[in-house]
């Protein structure tokens, strides 16, 4: 993996967490895929709650992101307000001050957008994957998608989607199961890939990564779960009272309510054993 120095972090539930900006995030990109000076490659983690609490129960999922992604950015409100929760707080405070910080980061991190400027900033996988898309189809950087051929988006219509928006992008497209995320990147061992995507959902694509990482050694790799779901319009971001950053979760919910479960974990339990983990 890419060593991008002594950058500031903190650990949250075991997991470290970077401090960046969106800006630094882009620039490393930048650097990884055009400088020759750059250690290749430059893995990404989009670290959200539910990254945080499997990583508690999967060690080898754990050890990836403790020792082979080179960045692992804040996807999510909720770890923004771990991060600077855990910041703000000490072992010597009390309890009831403990109690009382959690609750006050809470309402001023999570649901204000004046504190979007504060570090570290919340970087999506959809703003990644746009703006490697984006790059890659003006620098003619060639990009390998990992699809999950049992997944949300098929083959076709991926191709579809990139086709329409990016139409000079240099790519292919390897569609496996999700049964197969330790497969070996057999057929593009010798190939120069600068960019790879890997869709195979949390957990399972940052393995798959970390297994094929020396083989195909592109200059950025990222999992980016069910980005291209969202991308291709099965959901619809509105313009709403729901955009505000510490909402967004409501209006994904109320889009797919199956995903209410992942949301309690995440808005629940997470903050929970964030607090108890202060406490230890």
């Amino acid at each position: 993996m890419a060593s991008l120095g002594r950058l500031d972090a903190i650990n949250i539930l075991g997991i470290r967490i970077h401090s960046v900006t969106r800006s630094d995030v882009f620039n490393y990109i930048d650097f990884a895929l055009n400088s020759p000076f750059f250690p290749r490659p430059l893995f990404i983690a989009t670290v959200n709650p539910s990254f945080i609490l499997k990583a508690q129960k999967n060690k080898e999922f754990k050890d990836i992101l403790n020792n082979k992604t080179s960045l692992n950015v804040v996807d999510g409100i909720g770890v923004k307000m771990a991060f600077h929760y855990l910041k703000s707080v000490s072992k010597e405070s009390t309890v009831f001050s403990k109690l009382y910080r959690g609750f006050y980061t809470g309402v001023s991190t999570g649901f204000s957008n004046k504190n979007t400027h504060l570090v570290p900033q919340v970087v999506t996988g959809i703003e990644l994957t746009k703006y490697l898309l984006r790059i890659a189809n003006k620098n003619n950087k060639r990009v390998l998608i990992v699809n999950r051929k049992d997944g949300m988006v098929s083959e076709k219509e991926l191709k579809r989607y990139i086709n329409l928006k990016y139409s000079k992008l240099n790519y292919s497209i390897l569609s496996i199961p999700l049964s197969q995320y330790k497969t070996k990147i057999v057929d593009y061992g010798k190939s120069h890939i600068d960019i790879l995507i890997c869709t195979l959902g949390e957990v399972f694509e940052e393995i798959f990564i970390s297994e094929n990482l020396n083989k195909v050694c592109p200059g950025v790799a990222i999992g980016v779960g069910g980005t291209f779901d969202l991308l291709i319009n099965k959901f619809r971001s509105t313009k709403t009272l729901y955009n505000s950053q510490g909402l967004k979760w409501l209006d994904r919910l109320l889009h797919n309510p199956k995903r209410g479960f992942k949301i309690f974990k995440s808005a629940v339990l997470f903050p929970l054993k964030v607090f108890l983990y202060s406490l230890s």
